[in-house]
């Protein structure tokens, strides 16, 4: 009787292919291992299909409209990230006025530590006017949901980051 070796398993041959042909086809993985094998494929595809959501969350981000700005953050606070770690609060209030505290920061310093200043929604845009902070330049930013209490931000200029929103 002669034995072959396929994928790490050694089959016998039935007795009525042994002779000096060629061995018949075996199948790529016997019969028995197919339950064993599939479930881990299958958790792999899944574990694969998962990171990939995960990791196209930010991309596929909800761009919000005026109206969804305002919701999301009239009457809130707003953390915004920074390069450092930490985070900048800025306090959007319902009657259109935006707080700014930086005394938190070594470098508040150089500038006003807080300041209050102007915010409103310009079509699908959050602007807002600081008395000194950027020079009482008019800055607006678009404004994605990327969880239900975090967003992205862009400014006009390029300049983006991400923040959390309490309240």
């Amino acid at each position: 009787m002669a034995l072959y070796a396929r994928t790490g398993h050694i089959f016998q041959a039935h007795p009525q292919f042994e002779t000096n042909t060629v061995a018949p086809s075996l199948p790529p993985y016997p019969h028995r291992d197919e339950g064993r094998r599939m479930p881990g494929v299958l958790l792999r595809s899944i574990a694969v299909a998962a990171l990939l959501i995960a990791g196209l969350a930010p991309v596929m981000a909800q761009q919000l409209s005026g109206e969804e700005i305002k919701a999301l953050i009239s009457g809130k606070r707003v953390y915004l990230s920074t390069p450092y770690g930490l985070e900048f609060p800025l306090r959007y209030r319902a009657n259109g006025e935006v707080n700014g505290d930086a005394s938190g920061f070594k470098l508040a310093g150089m500038f006003a530590p807080k300041e209050t200043g102007k915010w409103w929604v310009e079509g699908e845009k959050l602007c807002q006017k600081w008395p000194s902070w950027y020079n009482g330049k008019t800055l607006c930013f678009s404004v994605r949901q990327t969880g239900r209490a975090s967003i992205s931000w862009m400014r006009d200029d390029g300049l983006s980051g991400t923040a959390r929103i309490e309240g």
